[in-house]
């Protein structure tokens, strides 16, 4: 692995070198940082897709350096086909960068590869603190899996409705996202297992209406789950006038929950 100023520069210890020059190399593109490392408690956000970079710097800003924020997104070329298969990707780069332990979060769809994510680093004796799901819905849920999501998008482009908006995205843009379908389509047969540790599922208001059908199944695999609602629906969640609401239950939660010692 070349050993650049910057991995000197954030790895500043012989014993910290020594970790990142061992750890495994993160496939260019799927982690990018959102800010400045100021040695904060990482926060890993899993995206759903290609449009959740704004979303993400939006909710990165309003942390106010709480936590040094990196976001993971699948990759284009060779995807992984299965959850799992991606959460073993994005541990990849989370160990590569040889940090402390931080928090994994995934928003929508995305939350099922935070979980892997866990999964992944628990295995390999580097637990996260833990994990928040940003308005995951359980992936048995209806509506829920890849074959549901392929006659929604044909349905959108037999009506003629691509320009038609929902939560800030053209419906188009939503239904041709690469991240997005990667995540979507792999969901097929996959069956969901707890992880350890603690958990937060932050529900919106306008999906939270239909909690028994979207989210109740989540309490079966993680029992200790806790939730909480924000004000919202479920992309309007990230907005300026919203975003507060989420932070507030980020940190609570993880105060709540500090590293063990």
């Amino acid at each position: 692995r070349p050993l650049s100023l910057q991995l000197i520069s954030d790895h500043p210890t012989i014993e910290l070198l020594a970790s990142a020059l061992g750890a495994p190399l993160a496939l260019p593109g799927i982690l990018q940082a959102l800010g400045s490392n100021t040695g904060a408690t990482p926060l890993f956000l899993a995206a759903s897709g290609r449009g959740d970079v704004l979303r993400f710097q939006t909710l990165a800003n309003a942390l106010g350096g709480a936590f040094d924020v990196y976001m993971l997104q699948p990759p284009i070329e060779n995807a992984p086909t299965t959850p799992q298969a991606l959460g073993e990707l994005y541990a990849d780069g989370i160990s590569a960068l040889g940090l402390a332990p931080g928090w994994l979060s995934g928003f929508s769809v995305a939350g099922i590869a935070a979980l892997e994510t866990v999964r992944a680093l628990q295995l390999r004796e580097e637990p996260p603190q833990g994990l928040v799901l940003l308005d995951t819905i359980h992936p048995d849920a209806a509506l829920g899996g890849g074959r549901s999501w392929r006659i929604l998008g044909r349905l959108v482009r037999w009506l003629y409705i691509e320009e038609l908006s929902m939560n800030g995205r053209r419906l188009g843009a939503v239904f041709s996202d690469p991240g997005l379908l990667v995540q979507v389509l792999a969901l097929s047969g996959y069956r969901c297992k707890g992880v350890n540790g603690p958990v937060l599922l932050i529900k919106s208001v306008g999906l939270g209406k239909w909690n028994w059908l979207f989210f109740r199944r989540w309490r079966s695999p993680l029992p200790q789950i806790e939730m909480t609602e924000v004000p919202g629906l479920h992309g309007s969640i990230f907005d300026a006038a919203r975003v507060g609401a989420m932070v507030l239950a980020i940190r609570r939660f993880t105060e709540a929950n500090p590293a063990k010692a």
